[in-house]
């Protein structure tokens, strides 16, 4: 698995989860964003409301009960200094509870002003990643999920809640990138091949 989902170079040439794609995805020249603020006219905030379609189609999966994808979002804000970060999100077909689930990984780069964690870390629970509701869970909803980037956009502690470092960051631009449905069965063979990532 890739460690670290917070780099600058990462932004033109993303490695993904290559356990279950089994290749590097580019994201050039594709992706859909969502706003917090018209680009147009920057001072403008948009209404949530106006957002709920976009934040629908983000985390819309209408493939079959055995098929998944591997979605990436890459988040960032504008204050004194610009932050960015990513996470991946994979949609599945929960057969116990009947319903799409969404499972959220991410690691935060260690830097001069952040303390950093790994994938690993996350996933525990553990240093400075993030706790609580707002951290790792294996299975979230479609409400879960649409909360999250709603907050994201307009809650002045959500980058802190969700990413476990940046303080009262909020998001300006929410950009994510779909890439091919894949069988189920596919990611367990490749996970297979690739034992050590």
């Amino acid at each position: 698995m890739v460690d670290h989902f917070s780099t600058d170079e990462n932004m033109k040439k993303w490695i993904t989860f290559q356990p279950v794609l089994t290749k590097i995805q580019n994201d050039e020249g594709q992706g859909k964003s969502i706003f917090r603020n018209d680009p147009n006219h920057p001072n403008y905030e948009i209404e949530k409301s106006k957002n709920q379609k976009y934040i629908a189609n983000a985390i819309a999966f209408g493939q079959a009960n055995s098929e998944t994808e591997v979605w990436h979002f890459l988040v960032s804000e504008t204050g004194i200094k610009t932050a960015v970060h990513h996470f991946v999100v994979i949609p599945w077909y929960n057969d116990i509870a009947r319903y799409t689930s969404y499972t959220i990984y991410m690691a935060y780069e260690k830097s001069d002003f952040f303390l950093g964690y790994s994938l690993n870390d996350y996933i525990n629970k553990i240093n400075s990643s993030p706790r609580g509701e707002k951290g790792y869970k294996l299975s979230r909803t479609a409400k879960e999920m649409s909360e999250m980037l709603y907050e994201l956009l307009y809650e002045d502690d959500s980058w802190e809640l969700y990413f476990g470092q940046g303080g009262g960051n909020k998001a300006n631009k929410i950009k994510y990138w779909k890439y091919r449905t894949i069988p189920i069965m596919t990611t367990i063979f490749n996970a297979e091949k690739y034992p050590s990532c």
